[in-house]
């Protein structure tokens, strides 16, 4: 399988939960990007967003990052739950809630 955007073949992603920054394989780099914008946007730290806090600004900032990395990256449920530290189905919901509730998730183009 290709991954969209980036043309590598894909590489079976491995937990790795020993270090923060050790979950970015050059596989899915592009998804780092996503996650430092979408933090930085949300005036978050990576630690944070991979907390288990179920704070509503940092639930905000993770359906949104759940949403891009699903929308722009193509990334299946389980790919985006290794990269995120969560299980899949927490993906799945968080998506379906992102868009059932999109309207009080702060939307960069409504600021323009």
């Amino acid at each position: 399988m290709i991954f969209p955007d980036i043309g590598v073949e894909k590489i079976t992603m491995v937990r790795r939960r020993s270090h923060p920054n050790s979950i970015f394989t050059p596989v899915n780099r592009p998804g780092r990007k996503i996650i430092e914008e979408e933090c930085s946007h949300y005036g978050i730290t990576l630690p944070e967003f991979l907390s288990q806090s179920k704070k509503r600004f940092l639930v905000k900032a993770r359906w949104t990052v759940w949403h891009r990395l699903s929308t722009e990256l193509g990334w299946s449920a389980s790919q985006i739950g290794i990269v995120c530290k969560r299980d899949h189905t927490t993906i799945l919901n968080g998506l379906s809630k992102y868009k059932s509730s999109a309207s009080w998730i702060y939307n960069k183009e409504d600021t323009a």
